[in-house]
């Protein structure tokens, strides 16, 4: 017994099976992308405010009893 490959659909030729996952991996990829730089803005806002706070209690002499 031969195994079965994967056929391709009905009326779709081998070229367009290729560009199909082309664009399948593209959207993944950017997607991946977009994620990441969605992740490193929020890690350096938090980043950003959290040096304002150390700064602040530096200038003004801010710490747990006086907040």
């Amino acid at each position: 017994m031969g195994k079965k490959r994967k056929g391709l659909p009905h009326g779709m030729t081998y070229a367009q099976k290729l560009a199909q996952e082309r664009m399948l991996q593209k959207a993944v990829e950017e997607a991946a992308e977009s994620e990441t730089v969605r992740v490193r803005a929020d890690i350096q806002s938090q980043q950003m405010l959290w040096l304002c706070v150390v700064s602040m209690a530096k200038a003004f002499g801010l710490g747990p009893k006086r907040v």
